[in-house]
């Protein structure tokens, strides 16, 4: 049900240029057309639902199944119709893309059917097309097919070597951007639900690197500038080398403005992981700069558009804009297709709204009328199962931010609960260097409640920590870049402040 829902939305956000089946989907079938209409309205939302209400039967009757099945068959014809100018994508690649598809289907149909001569025809529009484009499966797809017609079936020689040759040049590219892709793929299976360290992949991107990197500058496509590009780049954020993989972000963008049929979003990624850059080595006015270009690039609702929505609202907490970074946290969980996100990029907002909430009670950001939340830990906790399970990544941020509203609401009996707890995992998690911030800062809290939740006597006992936390900032340490929302100096104030008195 869940893939049939999406495809009704679609349709009914970009409206077909021509409605042969939705809108009267099948004027004979007043059940076809009632489940269409009660998908889109939001009214059927389950296989139990539309079988009860249309069929008062369950999912797993034929009749269900196969009104589903017919269903589902008309929409996948109306796809076709939709009209690609109303559509939130890439005009220069994109809607040029999905027209080489629709009339490259349409071509083999025709062949198939006996239409050789229109099929043909079609076939050489759309090579035209997909080679301005760079589409190298469609372009090795319709040089497979001309080379057999003009070499079986027309006994052409000049052209059927003019689309063999084509054929084996396309091939070689489409053959290296696949594996770019797969190499890629393998290397970015490591970032989905962790933030933790990952220099264990350091040596394996500079061997798929070294593999790629001849046709990384030989071709110049566009999947062959992002994906070895970014496999490049993971060789040094991979072991939070930020200083390098600044330079690697310049040089790929730089590729990337050289070619013409890039599309935004992937200019945009590389701004993002550069913005990345800029946020740990402390860059801001150019992370600033780079911020404010990828915003005129990127589409709102968009699945870019939320990533570069979390850098911005880390710089916006590094640069101690507090009211900036609630209006971001505002505008983006508030967005129609924020509910649509994958679980680990909700999760990651629902702890930025936490520490939102600990900036909002500390004074440093004021919220909209009505927008005072009930703090619920344990439901928190609830909310984020992936990331708590990233013992040395994101779960880090999670337990300090417990114990600093439990300390700022002066729930003294919780915070040395999760103290204690803490205590241990500090011991088992972070002993390792690419955590020493945040043991050092871990320990500064554990002092805490030794010192009584007295101001006075936790600055005295916290301050060893404190000098090793200030001698290493987090320019000039190895550790990934989104551990702290806030960096860990600012933070120690406020908790300080927590316990009675700013320091200075």
């Amino acid at each position: 049900m869940k893939g049939l829902i999406e495809i009704v939305k679609i349709l009914g956000k970009y409206k077909p240029m021509a409605l042969p089946m939705v809108g009267k989907i099948r004027e004979t079938s007043d059940r076809v057309n009632q489940f269409y209409k009660g998908v889109s309205r939001g009214k059927i939302d389950s296989d139990e639902r539309a079988a009860k209400v249309i069929l008062d039967c369950s999912p797993d009757d034929q009749r269900y199944r196969d009104l589903k099945l017919d269903l589902r068959n008309n929409i996948l014809n109306t796809v076709f119709f939709i009209d690609t100018k109303k559509l939130k994508i890439d005009k220069r690649y994109n809607r040029v893309a999905i027209r080489c598809h629709k009339k490259w289907t349409a071509a083999r149909i025709l062949n198939s059917i006996g239409a050789k001569h229109a099929a043909v025809e079609l076939a050489i529009q759309v090579l035209k097309q997909a080679r301005k484009v760079e589409m190298s499966n469609v372009i090795v797809d319709i040089a497979l097919y001309l080379r057999f017609h003009y070499g079986a079936l027309v006994g052409d020689k000049q052209k059927f070597e003019y689309y063999n040759k084509l054929y084996h040049t396309y091939y070689e590219i489409q053959t290296w951007e696949n594996k770019a892709q797969e190499y890629y793929t393998e290397l970015a299976l490591y970032y989905v639900n962790s933030k933790a360290d990952k220099s264990a992949i350091h040596e394996k991107a500079k061997k798929l690197y070294e593999e790629l990197e001849p046709y990384f500058y030989k071709y110049k496509t566009y999947k062959l500038i992002y994906f070895p590009g970014f496999i490049k780049l993971i060789i040094y954020m991979s072991i939070n080398d930020f200083k390098s993989s600044t330079g690697v972000c310049k040089e790929v963008r730089g590729l990337l403005n050289n070619n013409s049929l890039c599309p935004s979003v992937g200019k945009a990624t590389f701004m993002h992981q550069q913005l990345i850059c800029c946020i740990q080595l402390k860059r801001f006015e150019e992370g600033e700069a780079l911020a404010a270009q990828a915003e005129k690039i990127l589409k709102s609702n968009t699945y870019n558009w939320f990533k570069h929505q979390e850098l911005y609202f880390l710089l916006s907490t590094h640069t101690k804009n507090y009211q900036r970074a609630y209006e971001i946290l505002q505008e983006t969980t508030n967005t129609k297709g924020f509910q649509s996100l994958d679980e680990s990029s909700t999760e990651i907002w629902r702890i930025y709204r936490m520490y939102m909430n600990y900036l909002v009670m500390q004074g440093k950001a004021v919220a909209e009328r009505g927008d005072a939340k009930h703090i619920r830990l344990g439901k928190f906790l609830n909310e984020v199962p992936r990331f708590s399970q990233d013992k040395r990544g994101l779960n880090i941020a999670i337990l300090i931010i417990q114990i600093l509203l439990y300390i700022q609401l002066k729930k003294y009996d919780k915070a040395i609960d999760r103290i204690e707890a803490v205590e241990k995992y500090c011991t088992r998690y972070l002993r390792h260097g690419d955590n020493f911030r945040s043991n050092c800062f871990i320990k500064m809290i554990l002092q805490i409640p030794i010192a009584r939740f007295h101001e006075a006597a936790a600055l005295r006992k916290a301050e060893k920590y404190h000098e090793r936390l200030l001698a290493n900032p987090i320019e000039d340490v190895n550790q990934a870049h989104s551990i702290e929302i806030i960096p860990y100096e600012d933070l120690w104030n406020m908790v300080v402040d927590s316990l009675g008195r700013k320091i200075r």
